[in-house]
C-alpha cells in the first residue's frame, strides 16, 4: 500500500497536462521538415533529393494552411498519411528509372533535291 501511495503522490507532483492537438501537429510538421532538410541530397537531382524537397514544400504548405484557419484535426486526418507515405518513399533508397532515348538524327542538312545516293 505504501508503494501505491508513493507512486500516486509522485505522479501527481510530476504529471503535466497533455499537449494540445495544435501544438502536437505543429511540432510534428516542424520535426518532419527538419529531418528532411538534414540531408546532403536535398535539392539534388536524385530521387531521394526530389522526394525530400517535395516533403519540405508540402509541410510548408500545410503549416501555411494552419495559419489560414485549417483545423489541426483536419490536418492530422488528411495530411499526416500523405507525409508518412513521402517519408517512406524517401527511406526506400531507390533510384529514378531513367528512360533516356537518343533523339532522331537532325534533318536540317538533308538535300532532298540531290541525285547522289549516300
Amino acid at each position: 500500500m505504501k508503494k501505491i501511495g508513493f507512486i500516486t503522490i509522485i505522479s501527481l507532483l510530476l504529471g503535466t497536462e497533455p499537449k494540445k492537438l495544435d501544438q502536437f501537429v505543429v511540432g510534428y510538421l516542424l520535426v518532419t521538415q527538419s529531418k528532411m532538410i538534414d540531408s546532403p541530397t536535398v535539392w539534388q537531382d536524385v530521387r531521394e533529393g526530389y522526394l525530400r524537397t517535395e516533403t519540405i514544400i508540402f509541410t510548408e504548405t500545410v503549416l501555411d494552411s494552419l495559419d489560414l484557419g485549417l483545423s489541426s484535426y483536419q490536418v492530422a486526418k488528411i495530411h499526416f498519411p500523405i507525409i508518412d507515405q513521402l517519408r517512406e518513399k524517401v527511406q526506400e533508397g531507390k533510384d529514378f528509372d531513367y528512360k533516356i532515348e537518343s533523339p532522331p538524327p537532325s534533318m536540317a542538312n538533308v538535300n532532298y533535291f540531290s541525285s547522289v545516293k549516300d
